[in-house]
């Protein structure tokens, strides 16, 4: 935790809410876990690569609520508690005076022969005793650190809004180091995702299940595939859960040489909120194997997402025989084997409530605690942080080393939260009105109803503006038609009529005409100063 960027600071906010909960009473852990979770938004939406002028009032009403929260923790929060240094910043504070101390006393040194010069014997003993008093003075006292709304920092937060509206966005104002990594292997950029072509990993499925008979995560593996497979072969639309074939439908579906390829790696392309291409890498070897998907139409949970962690990336050369079959040419089908999370609806999560979503594992007896996955199905990679309160639990799933892992196949954490704030784009995808998300336009509209009372009520008074806006483009329409068809008429008969003259207008105007003949005709006065009239 030391000689800490910017960018770490960051990461430890995008964190941080997790890991304070829990440690305060109840009352000061949910003004704390307000405070995180509302600097989590407005730091999301301070950092956008693109704003709308929706997002720029979302961060002007987040500002507000930030301010209020911060003096809410400082009047309630600070005030319960006395805080100090800790002993290693007390010790470096104290050798710092130290050394600036003895440097004080060198210099005092230096003085002594003018002292004497002076006529003032004994100075240098008085000085030598002021050098001697000042460490002693400085350890007596343990001041309390205090918690302070007096800083630039906090008085900037507000012109942040500003500073957008006149000089763009703040993205490229950024500490994180720039640093040479190897280059991902080369991916289309209008593919959906990439899995290597690799055949080496080689799993012969006979052997291999007969070897993990006992691990719960491959119960009736073998059947659940060819349902997968069949259901794409047919060209099923896909409904979150496997559908069930006959034994004789499954039969139809040949797995060359019984054997299936495993990869490492996933890698899936996305566009982000601001119009980017961005990419994200899946490794189950890793923590980076948890992702999110569409939820089904018929789906009865409100929640557009559903989540779940990747155990494997297998593709298979497959053949289909039968009537049904479309094509009898093998063909390469790359599927997922993936452990689903199920959602907590309790408490309520949202921007309203400031609460992350909290996501546990389905129980493992559950039909639906496992599954296959076509990769085209996912839409990106997701941040989760363990709730680390809540601590780990054996009872979800019994021993398994497919579902956990080696090092810890027995427990699993009972309670994970979904890091919204990770990065900009999921934040986005979490808060609706990301530019760039429009093939999952119905799924982040969902959230944009979870908002703050401030939110709502700018946005009804923009869409108030904009339906006056085209009240008034309308009526601004209409004006220039009539203006078009006076000038028309103009150009037709020489005059122009002004619209509601009844006929004695119409004679009263000819009145004019007939009198302005005697005198030449009517001469605009722009015409007279650039000398046309005697034309």
């Amino acid at each position: 935790m030391k000689k800490l960027a910017a960018h770490d600071f960051e990461d430890l906010l995008q964190c941080a809410i997790p890991v304070f909960e829990g440690l305060l009473p109840q009352k000061h852990d949910g003004i704390v876990r307000k405070l995180l979770f509302e600097l989590s938004t407005w730091h999301g939406l301070a950092k956008l690569r693109l704003h709308t002028e929706t997002t720029i009032n979302d961060l002007e009403n987040s500002t507000i609520r930030l301010g209020s929260i911060l003096r809410e923790f400082q009047s309630t929060v600070c005030n319960a508690y006395d805080t100090y240094d800790l002993p290693s910043e007390e010790a470096a504070r104290g050798r710092r005076q130290s050394a600036l101390a003895s440097k004080q006393s060198q210099k005092n040194k230096s003085t002594i022969p003018q002292a004497h010069a002076t006529g003032r014997p004994g100075g240098s003993q008085k000085i030598q005793a002021a050098t001697d008093a000042a460490p002693a003075q400085t350890r007596k006292k343990r001041p309390k650190r205090e918690f302070s709304l007096g800083t630039y920092k906090t008085h900037a937060l507000g012109g942040y809004v500003k500073a957008i509206w006149l000089f763009g966005t703040t993205d490229d104002l950024s500490s994180a180091p720039f640093g040479d990594e190897e280059p991902l292997p080369p991916t289309a950029p209008e593919a959906h995702h990439h899995i290597s072509l690799e055949t080496r990993q080689r799993i012969q499925l006979s052997d291999w299940l007969k070897r993990n008979k006992e691990d719960p995560a491959l119960k009736d593996f073998l059947p659940r595939l060819k349902n997968h497979i069949l259901a794409r072969l047919l060209l099923h639309k896909y409904k979150g859960d496997e559908l069930e074939f006959t034994p004789e439908d499954r039969s139809m579906v040949i797995i060359e040489n019984n054997t299936i390829y495993q990869h490492k790696v996933l890698r899936v392309n996305y566009t982000t909120y601001d119009l980017r291409l961005n990419q994200d890498s899946m490794n189950p070897r890793t923590r980076n194997a948890n992702f999110m998907v569409l939820a089904p139409e018929d789906n009865d949970d409100p929640h557009p997402y559903w989540y779940g962690r990747i155990l494997g990336i297998f593709h298979a050369n497959i053949r289909h025989r039968g009537p049904l079959a479309k094509s009898r040419e093998p063909q390469r089908m790359e599927f997922l084997f993936v452990r689903w999370f199920g959602r907590d609806p309790t408490p309520q999560p949202g921007w309203r409530t400031k609460r992350l979503t909290r996501l546990a594992f389905v129980q493992g007896n559950s039909e639906l605690a496992f599954g296959f996955l076509d990769p085209t199905q996912v839409i990106r990679a997701v941040h989760l942080i363990p709730a680390f309160q809540w601590g780990c639990v054996s009872d979800l799933l019994p021993p398994s080393v497919i579902a956990r892992g080696v090092n810890n196949p027995t427990m699993d954490w009972q309670l994970y939260y979904l890091s919204i704030f990770s990065d900009r784009d999921l934040m986005m995808r979490f808060r609706g009105g990301g530019v760039g998300h429009a093939s999952t336009r119905e799924a982040t509209d969902y959230f944009k109803s979870d908002r703050d009372i401030p939110d709502q009520e700018k946005t009804s008074v923009e869409t108030e503006d904009d339906e006056n806006q085209s009240d008034m483009e309308v009526e601004e329409l209409q004006d220039l038609q009539d203006v078009q068809e006076d000038a028309n008429e103009e150009g037709d008969y020489g005059y122009t009529r002004e619209s509601g003259d009844d006929e004695d207008s119409d004679c009263e105007a000819g009145d004019e005409s007939d009198g302005s003949k005697e005198d030449g005709g009517a001469v605009d006065s722009d015409m007279d100063a650039l000398s046309y009239a005697d034309y």
